[in-house]
């Protein structure tokens, strides 16, 4: 079966099914509820189109179910200790995941071929031997925007920008990962039930889906430090020789390994029985492929996880958002200054620094303001909305 759900966009998380159900009366999208099993997570998704529950899909292990089987399953976790996320679609995706993986959106009668068990490997691919049998693993970008059609998507190409394009042909599933800089593309993949493509032999295919109008695109802001992390461990997608990018490794230009690989081996045919009796470090070696070394995969994790300003500035407007309506509902406030900061290292930390001028009679104060449920509430919102951070929320009375 293996089944990839196309992420949407993410609105909110909480620690128990009970507190997104308002969220899912005017939803469309999906709900990811995930339980901690053997080291691992069990999960569930429900499907929802305009607040009405449409499909089900539930993994555990090796083992994929769907549909009203999927649906038991899923009631089940939601009784125990869960995480649960809200992601929004729009339509384009939604009728993807529909054309896509339709036995997810057939609720009847569970049926036994329903579960299956997934086979100890990525992809199937076929014998094309212009198809790489890798596994893409493409940092994300900062969500710029989604769902955007083929005749919109050039507007937003200035600077760096990764494009994801994707669409479903004859039930196959098709996908390209493009990178520009400034209008021009500098890195390509592609990927299909065959297996990946990479750089100049993936631009027709590529190409193909930008054309075709069914094709679904989602932008996302990139930069140059997770460029150069794909140029490090996959340079078959660079599509320009020696492409000039300003780093910090003092301007280092990428070797062109595809064309070394592609001569090393055509060089080397009559000794392939030779080769395959070398270690993988000896292989790699012969080859001239450096292993990672524990910094630099320390640092494509960190680059991966650490949040770009953009995303720092959408969260604290966000936070500015919502703090003001926690303090608007308080009616013995007269008036209030709000100054609220979002950092990052190594987790969130959101500082909230307020000043509240109470309501007055006469020169004395009305009635006193419950400071620390105020505190409590802006505490409770901001954890809702990231796991991971630290609220520090300060206010004086004036």
């Amino acid at each position: 079966m293996n089944i990839n759900v196309i992420e949407g966009n993410f609105i909110k998380a909480a620690s128990n099914y009970g507190e997104i159900e308002q969220i899912a009366k005017n939803l469309t999208g999906y709900l990811r509820i995930s339980v901690k099993k053997d080291g691992g997570f069990e999960e569930g998704y429900i499907f929802v189109e305009g607040g009405q529950k449409i499909g089900y899909y539930h993994i555990d292990g090796m083992d994929e179910t769907t549909g009203k089987k999927a649906e038991e399953l899923i009631s089940k976790m939601k009784e125990q200790d869960c995480m649960v996320e809200v992601y929004e679609y729009n339509d384009n995706k939604l009728n993807v995941m529909k054309d896509m993986f339709g036995e997810i959106f057939k609720i009847g009668a569970p049926k036994e071929e329903e579960k299956t068990t997934i086979k100890n490997t990525d992809h199937i691919y076929s014998n094309n031997k212009d198809y790489d049998t890798v596994v893409l693993n493409i940092p994300e970008g900062a969500p710029l925007n989604m769902g955007v059609s083929i005749n919109e998507y050039k507007q937003y190409l200035s600077g760096y920008k990764l494009i994801e394009v994707f669409n479903k042909d004859n039930n196959e599933y098709k996908k390209a990962y493009i990178i520009y800089d400034n209008n021009t593309p500098i890195l390509m993949a592609y990927e299909d039930n065959n297996g990946v493509l990479c750089g100049e032999s993936s631009k027709n295919l590529a190409e193909d889906l930008l054309n075709n109008p069914n094709s679904v695109v989602d932008i996302f802001d990139y930069d140059i430090n997770k460029i150069n992390i794909l140029k490090e461990y996959c340079p078959k997608m660079n599509l320009m020789q020696n492409i000039q990018t300003t780093t910090e490794n003092n301007g280092e230009e990428d070797e062109d390994l595809n064309e070394f690989m592609d001569s090393l081996l055509a060089n080397n045919e009559k000794k392939k029985e030779e080769e395959e009796h070398l270690s993988k470090e000896e292989l790699m070696k012969k080859l001239g492929i450096r292993m990672p070394d524990d910094e630099l995969i320390d640092n494509y994790i960190n680059l991966i996880s650490k949040p770009t300003p953009e995303e720092l500035l959408n969260l604290k407007k966000d936070f500015e958002e919502k703090i003001h309506k926690i303090i608007s509902n308080e009616e013995n406030i007269s008036s209030y200054s709000l100054d609220v900061s979002v950092e990052y290292d190594n987790r969130y930390i959101c500082r909230c620094n307020i000043e509240i001028m109470p309501k007055k009679k006469m020169g004395f104060i009305k009635k006193k303001i419950n400071i620390l449920y105020i505190i409590d509430k802006i505490n409770s919102m901001i954890r809702e909305n990231i796991l991971d951070i630290t609220p520090e929320v300060n206010i004086i009375i004036k």
